[in-house]
């Protein structure tokens, strides 16, 4: 009796998270630097159809507190002028910095990789630097070509009181 009723709302095959409104939405991307909504809406054949596969994703890239997966019903209004669907909007730190229209997935994860890849560089950048000890770093060059100081005073061959 069921067999290929296609279902009224947005399914998926893991939990993702639907935006309940404005406030939501900031409060998320508040929380986590790597933001991937879903711009959907129920009557969307295409959104239906990659829905399982955008979960998938989540499954494969959501960390907690770094990356998180949501998804927008269109009819919400949550986010302004979204002429057509599917859509997604990549947000990171806070910022909208990719806009995919249409359900290239591939789009969506090689964005998702790049960002985390970013933020891996930038996590070993800062763990280097903070296993470094704190001591001045001077060049070859530098070292052989200073003259020391003693007493405010240079101490080079021309001044032999000083050495």
């Amino acid at each position: 009796d069921q067999l290929g009723v296609q279902p009224d709302e947005n399914t998926d095959q893991y939990t993702i998270i639907e935006l309940r409104d404005r406030k939501h939405k900031d409060q998320i991307v508040s929380q986590n630097r790597i933001v991937v909504v879903d711009i959907y809406a129920d009557w969307c054949g295409p959104c239906r159809m990659i829905a399982p596969t955008y979960s998938s994703l989540s499954g494969r890239y959501a960390q907690e507190n770094e990356c998180i997966f949501v998804k927008e019903n269109l009819e919400k209004e949550i986010s302004q002028n979204i002429r057509a669907v599917p859509r997604f909007q990549v947000i990171y730190e806070g910022k909208l910095v990719e806009t995919i229209q249409g359900g290239d997935l591939n789009a969506v994860e090689n964005i998702v990789k790049r960002l985390q890849n970013q933020n891996q560089n930038q996590n070993q950048n800062q763990q280097n630097q903070d296993d470094r000890p704190n001591v001045p770093q001077y060049s070859r060059n530098a070292l052989r070509n200073h003259n020391p100081i003693y007493n405010g005073q240079n101490m080079d061959e021309k001044n032999p009181n000083l050495h």
